[in-house]
């Protein structure tokens, strides 16, 4: 507790962000980071101690928990404590742009207007901007996703079961911090498993009203989870119809079939749902082609060949958590498979069905990565984590069990301690973007909204805008709502040095007077993230400083960090618009 708060003076002793930053991590010294990694690894610890050392009765677990969920807490509130206004990918902007569509439209053409909603609403009680309550969504969803988790695991399992699952479950409560509908709906997933299982076990009237009434949250929060759950639900009905189960665990239930009919009374009522849909097959028959994942990555690599050294460490700090939770997971797979085959443990229907969902949507996330699904296989590995964290935890529990009487737990304990460990720093080394991860920090200043606000108030709305590091067009969805949008979305972005390695000046690189925008984030980007990397930096230092001399390139604004220009075109030589 000493090290949370230490920590937390350190918070206090640096002031928030005036401008960009590239990365949190440089904010604070490495001895902060250092207090909050042994402040969780010792939460877990206490946990893992307690189960192991202590009787029955011990509650000293209770304080690990405690212990691990404020330091989550702080990593949580790392952007409101920076002062970022918005904070995340772009997609964060539209999502305020719906939230004001509200109030003119209600939720016409909102094809997921559950988050948009409750910040709709959350507003309007409090008083507080849309993208202030916006902010504060991922922390009340984590909440209820530890919440849901605890109480799925604390029922689904025995206590000292739950106990080992616990550690697993906490790592990911810091792991979804963006405002985006998919994320937010994962968190929610936890609480109607727990009510799903509940509603199984008892068949009491009340949790099944409850049940019902999650179901319609989760299909107006994403389509892409529903469809999720629904595949999980869909094996749960496949294994109940074989009758191999207890009955105390397999009551006849019609949530699966409510949850088809509700989704597709919502969803195919939306064109794009159904194109996506359509998309969605033809690039799993072939007949329509997108690139993959693997293609991106095998085509970064080949044309940059980056440095072994950062490969591995972007690994690591990007899928960390997910290499060392499935590996457990799938081990988990084969020792229950094996101790059930020698009649050691008994299976039912609920164990049985997270194992299934693991692996189902293990070989999704895979043919999503080597084929465009049109959702991305990151979108898999966040639902497949709640799965793969409860095995990760029961693979201990059972290994304790199986070799409780051969004296050779210790090297199992051992084991454990060197895995939470390693996962303790890779969640909180890896919770933000950072240029070890090759990554800048997805930060919107006041400084870009206040320009881009005085350029959609001033901008002659017949030129085109060019713009590196910044989509105008997500602004204008921030500042007036997604209703009209009069920015374009594709092909904005500048020649690469600006057209100087061809031409004297950059107007000579446009056809007809232009804007261009550019930010603090654009101009550090290269020397910062990729500083190892000159010869591929598309705009340089020297660049930037050459346009400010440019005389084709007249400043309109700049308010220290957003610059505004007035690109007057000259006699040209051509130039191909890249990415």
């Amino acid at each position: 507790m000493f090290s949370l708060l230490l920590a937390v003076s350190f918070l206090n002793s640096i002031p928030p962000a005036s401008g960009y930053e590239i990365s949190i991590y440089q904010v604070y010294p490495w001895y902060f980071w250092g207090l909050l990694i042994g402040a969780t690894f010792l939460g877990q610890v206490v946990i893992v101690g307690s189960v192991r050392y202590s009787d029955g009765d011990d509650r000293t677990w209770v304080l690990g928990v405690i212990l691990v969920l404020l330091s989550g807490t702080i990593l949580l509130f790392m952007p409101i404590i920076r002062g970022y206004p918005v904070f995340g990918g772009v997609d964060e902007l539209t999502h305020i742009g719906f939230v004001h569509d509200i109030s003119a439209v209600g939720i016409a053409d909102n094809i997921y207007p559950a988050m948009h909603l409750i910040v709709h609403l959350a507003s309007v009680a409090t008083g507080f901007a849309p993208s202030t309550v916006m902010k504060l969504m991922p922390i009340v969803m984590s909440f209820v996703f530890v919440g849901g988790m605890f109480y799925l695991a604390f029922n689904f399992y025995s206590r000292t079961h739950a106990l080992y699952v616990l550690p697993f479950i906490l790592f990911l409560f810091v792991g979804y911090k963006t405002q985006v509908p998919f994320v937010l709906s994962v968190l929610y997933v936890p609480f109607i498993l727990y009510l799903f299982v509940k509603e199984q076990r008892t068949s009491a009237t009340s949790v099944r009203i409850f049940l019902v009434i999650a179901i319609f949250g989760i299909v107006f929060f994403h389509p892409l989870t529903t469809a999720f759950l629904v595949l999980a639900m869909g094996i749960y009905v496949a294994l109940e119809k074989t009758n191999l189960f207890s009955t105390e665990w397999s009551t006849p239930t019609m949530i699966p079939p409510l949850t088809v009919v509700v989704f597709s009374t919502w969803y195919l009522t939306f064109v794009g749902i159904i194109r996506r849909f359509e998309r969605t097959a033809n690039r799993i028959t072939g007949s329509a082609a997108g690139e993959s994942e693997f293609e991106t990555v095998t085509s970064t690599v080949s044309t940059f060949s980056p440095d072994l050294t950062d490969l591995v460490t972007l690994a690591i700090l990007d899928y960390g958590v997910v290499f060392i939770l499935y590996a457990l997971a799938g081990l988990f797979i084969l020792v229950a498979g094996y101790l059930w085959l020698r009649n050691e443990i008994e299976l039912n229907i609920f164990f049985v069905l997270f194992s299934l969902v693991f692996m189902l949507f293990t070989a999704v996330s895979m043919l999503s990565f080597v084929v465009d699904l049109g959702f991305g296989w990151g979108r898999v590995l966040f639902f497949e984590n709640l799965f793969a964290a409860v095995l990760a935890g029961s693979l201990f529990y059972f290994l304790y069990q199986w070799l409780e009487s051969r004296t050779v737990t210790t090297g199992v304990t051992v084991t454990l301690g060197v895995i939470l460990f390693a996962l303790t720093l890779v969640v909180v080394l890896g919770s933000f973007a950072s240029v070890s991860a090759t990554d800048d920090n997805p930060q919107k200043t006041e400084m870009d909204i206040d320009g881009a606000e005085w350029v959609l108030d001033n901008r002659d709305k017949e030129m085109l805008i060019d713009q590196y590091r910044i989509s105008l067009w997500r602004y204008e969805n921030f500042q007036n709502g997604t209703l009209t949008t009069s920015i374009r979305k594709e092909g904005a972005q500048p020649p690469e040095h600006f057209g100087y390695t061809a031409n004297e000046t950059i107007g000579q690189s446009y056809e007809e007077d232009s804007y261009l925008v550019l930010n603090q984030r654009g101009r550090i980007t290269y020397p910062e993230v990729y500083a190892d990397y000159p010869d591929y930096w598309a705009y340089t230092p020297q660049d930037f400083a050459r346009l400010e001399r440019d005389r084709t390139a007249s400043k309109l604004y700049d308010n220290g960090e957003f610059d505004f220009y007035y690109i007057d075109a000259e006699e040209r030589r051509p130039f191909v618009r890249s990415r």
